[in-house]
């Protein structure tokens, strides 16, 4: 499972840093994937991976800032949750401080518990 932080959804894009390529690397075809809006503390998905994790898949996308990137595309219709970073820490996903006090999961790729817990909230409609 893979959480991100920026997106370019109209594109079909998950991006990270690209320092960070190697913390993707664990993500295959078909993975479960978030993405998390800290403007709004939304957590947004499902997506499914549509490729392995590489770099500049898209090199003109979000202006070359991140260049770790995977291709993925919406399960379905897209549900969004409230309070993004309580729901990720009650499913055990360790976060992070960013300098701007949003909080971030420490590591982009999750484990399949994780991703089970966060499905089966979507499934609820986050209740």
């Amino acid at each position: 499972m893979l959480f991100c932080v920026t997106k370019c959804l109209g594109r079909g894009l998950f991006g990270d840093r690209g320092c960070r390529l190697e913390y993707l690397r664990d993500i295959g075809l078909g993975d479960v994937g978030f993405l998390l809006n800290t403007s709004t503390n939304e957590l947004i998905g499902v997506f499914n991976a549509q490729s392995e994790a590489e770099l500049d898949i898209e090199k003109e996308a979000w202006c070359g800032e991140f260049r770790a990137q995977v291709r993925v595309e919406p399960t379905g219709d897209l549900k969004r949750l409230s309070e993004a970073a309580t729901i990720l820490a009650n499913a055990g996903v360790a976060l992070v401080d960013l300098p701007s006090g949003k909080l971030v999961p420490m590591l982009p790729v999750q484990n399949a518990g994780v991703a089970q817990k966060l499905l089966e909230l979507i499934r609820e409609g986050g209740h």
